[in-house]
């Protein structure tokens, strides 16, 4: 194992840099599937547009869930992760009452 690598593993923070992946690739998901025509959603068939919003809040809800089952039972090391999935919780929620 490199020591790079060795690092990564042994790296409190890679549940945060794990968070900040799955939320990278979610979002930019998101963007073009709201940016892009063919997944527009019809008058009554839902598209990818607006799935990927449900899939992003549903997403920061079970994460959040998983992460306060760690940081429960191995420590304080899960803090950071838990608190972003909190804030994009939090966001997606506020979102969703001022657009919904």
């Amino acid at each position: 194992m490199t020591s790079q690598a060795a690092y990564i593993s042994h790296n409190p923070l890679k549940s945060v840099y794990r968070t900040l992946i799955y939320y990278s690739v979610t979002l930019t998901a998101v963007v073009l599937f709201n940016i892009l025509p063919g997944f527009k959603s019809g008058p009554c068939t839902p598209g990818l547009d607006i799935l990927s919003g449900f899939v992003l809040f549903l997403g920061s809800i079970i994460l959040l869930g998983v992460n306060l089952i760690r940081l429960k039972l191995k420590g304080r090391a899960y803090l950071p992760s838990v608190i972003i999935h909190f804030v994009v919780f939090t966001g997606c929620l506020i979102f969703s009452l001022i657009w919904g």
